[in-house]
């Protein structure tokens, strides 16, 4: 019913597309604060790291950030430190508004879903924005200091900048376009260096479209420049702002990019099925930093040559889509519930109320896959659905290889979301009408 309502508005044209961005917001931060207030969380783990990153880039120890990005062997990781010391001048250090912080980045991320949707279909957009909105995972992952936030927020603009420079015909716009969301996939790279796979779906259709367009000059010269000015928001700025790290000393200069490789050595252990495995992490780290990416290398061979590879991809498939998300555990791993009840009643409360949760979430994304592959379906072909697809599979097909978590389906998600509203929209409006549409897709705005 509420979908129907959805249509039927747009249909009217009585909501416009800053109500609906306004108005998904609006829920979606409702529901984390609803969370928020009845949880106090404690960081753990890697999240205990990235808040401490974040606390030190605003006391000015920045050797702090340089060794803990060492420590980790990524040296991109020096610019978390200082996303999340930013947000921390702004909102204050202390965990419980840090934890306020992401709860507000992860409700924009849901606009940021919204309009990323219109430039695939403007009917089903605000369903993709409400699906984000009320997804159980996100509400409680919500509260943990994650780089995973500031990444997903950050790749979705770049997706939605990116595909509105591909479709956009006047030059300075595409320009602009393409130059802030080269920075703002930098930014999200920055928080998370998975972006990398973004990175490419992204150069798969831009290469596609510049091949279409050999025989319109107008159209290659304009894809052409929309790239080059990317690449120079991404690479040529990604370049400075290392040697800006280097030279504000929050980076080491000596440190190994080490960990990329590691995680494939992981994400094909047979034994943990490419979940975390300490004795994998043990072993490389054992070796001389000058020699861990080769011997990465030697045992990334090695297991390849596993008999049942093929058997490991689709147990790691089953593990990182079709599982309960692990992200609930994450979340109230170190938790006091905030409750007037005694503490014995409140956990309990709490337990249920988690409970009941996790069994939602299980059943919310199993209807999300199935309405997925049915707008996967009657997706119009064009730049905006060629792009969502791409991205979407690169970042399953991504995780057959590298280590596996649930909560790593993050981003996949409201990609997933978006297909999944188109799929929802196909059977309500009639998959006939939907084939035989003839508005293209890069007229959205």
């Amino acid at each position: 019913m509420f979908l129907v309502l959805i249509r039927r508005l747009n249909r009217q044209g009585f909501c416009s597309p800053w109500f609906w961005g306004a108005l998904i917001f609006v829920l979606a931060l409702g529901l984390r604060y609803f969370a928020f207030a009845h949880i106090i969380y404690s960081p753990t783990s890697d999240f205990q790291n990235y808040y401490n990153m974040g606390v030190a880039f605003t006391q000015g120890d920045y050797a702090a950030i340089a060794t803990r990005a060492a420590e980790y062997h990524i040296s991109s990781f020096s610019g978390l430190g200082v996303l999340n010391g930013l947000l921390m001048l702004i909102a204050g250090t202390s965990v419980r508004s840090f934890q306020l912080t992401q709860c507000v980045i992860a409700s924009l991320s849901c606009v940021a879903a919204y309009l990323l949707a219109r430039r695939f279909d403007e009917a089903s957009a605000p369903a993709t924005g409400l699906l984000f909105a009320f997804y159980p995972a996100n509400i409680v992952f919500s509260q943990v200091v994650s780089n995973q936030h500031l990444a997903v927020l950050f790749a979705l603009f770049a997706l939605w900048l990116a595909h509105l420079a591909l479709s956009e015909t006047k030059l300075v716009r595409t320009l602009v376009y393409s130059l802030v969301g080269g920075v703002l996939l930098l930014l999200s790279y920055y928080a998370h260096p998975s972006t990398a796979t973004t990175l490419v779906a992204l150069g798969i259709v831009w290469l596609v479209l510049l091949l279409a367009a050999l025989r319109n000059r107008k159209a290659f010269l304009r894809l052409l420049i929309a790239g080059a000015v990317f690449c120079v928001g991404f690479f040529a700025l990604r370049v400075g702002t290392d040697a800006g790290l280097r030279a504000a000393g929050l980076s080491d200069p000596a440190t190994v990019n080490s960990s990329y490789l590691a995680k494939v050595v992981i994400g094909l252990n047979e034994e943990t099925t490419g979940g975390y495995s300490e004795s994998d992490w043990g072993m490389i780290w054992a070796q001389p930093e000058s020699e861990q990416n080769a011997f990465c290398l030697q045992e990334i061979q090695k297991r390849l040559q596993q008999p049942d590879l093929f058997g490991l991809f689709d147990t790691k498939l089953l593990r990182m889509w079709m599982v309960p998300d692990g992200s609930f555990g994450w979340a109230t791993e170190e938790v006091c519930p905030v409750s007037p009840a005694p503490p014995s009643e409140a956990v309990q409360a709490r337990d249920n109320w988690l409970a009941g949760a996790k069994l939602l979430d299980f059943f919310y994304v199993a209807l999300l896959f199935v309405f997925a592959w049915i707008g996967g379906l009657f997706r119009r072909h064009g730049s905006a659905g060629d792009l969502l697809l791409w991205t979407l599979m690169g970042w399953m097909g991504v995780h057959l290889l590298i280590e596996i978590q649930s909560r790593y389906r993050y981003f996949g998600m409201p990609l997933l979301m978006i297909l999944a509203a188109y799929g929802v929209f196909c059977l309500l409006g009639g998959a006939g009408k939907v084939l035989h549409r003839t508005k293209p897709d890069v007229q959205n705005n």
